[in-house]
């Protein structure tokens, strides 16, 4: 057990010292489910981002963490999204690159997408991966981007379409709804199959600038500069703050 904490208490600090907080300190998120994570679970797998690495453990059905390897991915690897049951998306800061785990519960590198230098949250859906750029107050450069990417053949990753936006942050996807933290506040939008997106509604947090969401059923948890809001959702709009617990 004292290993275990131990442990745990090591992966913490490899999730929150890394090089890749240094781009904006209120991004070091660590949800399970949002965005901006700096680690994850999938399949019985603890996968985390470790400066340019990403280091793979097994949970043991008595709760042990077994170390099972690391894989080299180069660059400044910032978030990290499961996809589907043995796959992972690794943004950084000028590609996303996709990693899978093996029949041996070893993770293996795939493909990689590259994009121009940003700060780079992803999450994917249906064999679509949405991905914001932020290059405002992050990298040079002033226009930031919102890309759809094509992973139906997650071994060749291609761009669908790309989209502009001001200051994007985390995003989430459920069924065919996007969620993303732009513009200072959460937009939904409808996406299709070809990557097409259409806005739905968008709602602005007043004194608060959204950093991240996570879906849970009709209900989406956004973290903020200041704290966290429970909204809910519909098919064709965005609802009343449910709940909110603010920063001290």
């Amino acid at each position: 057990m004292k290993k275990t904490i131990l442990l745990l208490i090591t992966l913490a600090f490899f999730a929150c010292s890394d090089d890749a907080n240094d781009f904006s300190p209120e991004l070091s998120g660590t949800g399970t489910g949002g965005s901006l994570a700096k680690f994850t679970v999938i399949n019985n797998h603890l996968v985390v981002l470790n400066g340019q690495n990403v280091r793979n453990y097994t949970i043991e059905p008595g709760g042990e963490l077994t170390f099972v390897n690391e894989v080299f991915v180069g660059g400044q690897l910032e978030t990290i999204f499961p996809y589907g049951n043995n796959n992972l998306l690794v943004g950084s800061s000028n590609a996303v690159h996709f990693l899978g785990i093996l029949s041996d519960d070893r993770i293996g590198y795939i493909s990689s997408y590259e994009h121009l230098t940003a700060c780079d949250p992803v999450v994917a859906r249906d064999g679509i991966a949405f991905s914001t750029l932020k290059i405002s107050d992050c990298r040079s450069g002033t226009i930031d981007f919102l890309e759809a990417i094509d992973i139906s053949d997650i071994e060749n990753p291609k761009v669908l379409r790309v989209y502009e936006t001001r200051s994007p942050f985390g995003l989430a996807v459920s069924n065919s709804r996007l969620f993303v933290c732009e513009k200072g506040g959460l937009t939904m939008y409808h996406y299709t199959d070809t990557g097409t997106l259409t806005e739905i509604d968008f709602k602005e947090l007043p004194g608060a600038i959204p950093l991240d969401v996570i879906i849970s059923d009709t209900n989406l948890i956004i973290r903020t500069d200041n704290g966290f809001y429970n909204i809910t959702y519909g098919d064709t709009s965005l609802g009343a703050v449910q709940g909110s617990v603010t920063a001290d």
